[in-house]
């Protein structure tokens, strides 16, 4: 994994929206939750928006409202963005709505996953590892 290329994409952008799959998972936000709070770190603007909403199982992620659903509003924030990261995605598809958003425009996307490539490989980039357990694994190996 090219964690050096991932941290230049990064650094080349400053409005940035994270997105993962539809009924989100632990794996999926805790590494939206990860991201979010690294990129706010090195003085990024970035948003969490997501399909679906956080499950109250992990509800505890979301006590400063970091995760959002999908609106007019987020749309508009995905449109102005520079860039999208994009985690433990697996299809461009299970991005749900955020997934038409993305259609409709040029945004650079980063696909952050432990899952193999589908047919609908839509991203700019793609970094993946078949062998991490989970896409929070990968993340640790990038954060330190």
């Amino acid at each position: 994994m090219n964690y050096s290329k991932i941290e230049q994409i990064i650094s080349e952008n400053e409005k940035i929206f994270i997105s993962t799959h539809i009924n989100p998972d632990g794996d999926s936000l805790g590494s939206a939750f990860a991201m979010y709070h690294y990129l706010k770190k090195i003085g990024k603007d970035c948003r969490i928006i997501n399909h679906s909403e956080v499950p109250l199982v992990y509800s505890f992620l979301n006590e400063k409202e970091i995760f959002n659903e999908i609106n007019d509003e987020n749309i508009a924030f995905i449109k102005n963005a520079d860039l999208g990261i994009i985690l433990d995605i697996g299809d461009f598809y299970r991005l749900g709505e955020v997934a038409n958003v993305i259609e409709g425009t040029a945004i650079e996307t980063i696909n952050i996953d432990h899952h193999p490539l589908t047919e609908n490989d839509f991203f700019t980039h793609n970094f993946i590892n078949l062998d991490a357990s989970s896409v929070g694994e990968i993340l640790y190996s990038y954060f330190f």
